[in-house]
């Protein structure tokens, strides 16, 4: 990865622990696509929400590639970890895709007439 990741937390806390899971499961995206640029996380717990309602996790992982970024979002989760985990799964399975493309435009219809 070309640039650190950048890390945004908003009406919430982030561990330490969290914040090396969320290192870890970044650099794991470069297996899928090795030229990454940068990567961004942004966590959010909605700051409005009914009085002793369990707290839900809005988890956004953006990649910067060369061409459109790959985006994944995750919503509503109540454990932080399961929601980082499910956003870089679906942020790795586009890599792939993408990868795919990359090395491959006519198998993707880019050039098919």
């Amino acid at each position: 990865m070309q640039r650190p990741l950048q890390i945004t937390a908003r009406h919430t806390e982030l561990t330490d622990t969290i914040r090396q899971f969320l290192e870890e499961s970044a650099s794991k995206l470069e297996t899928f696509y090795p030229a990454i640029i940068g990567c961004s996380v942004n966590i959010s717990v909605p700051a409005r929400r009914p009085q002793g309602a369990s707290v839900h996790y809005n988890v956004r992982v953006q990649v910067e590639v060369p061409g459109p970024d790959i985006v994944a979002n995750r919503q509503r989760q109540p454990d932080l970890r399961t929601a980082i985990q499910d956003a870089f799964r679906a942020a790795g399975r586009q890599l792939q895709d993408f990868n795919r493309r990359q090395r491959d435009p006519m198998l993707h219809g880019a050039g098919a007439q």
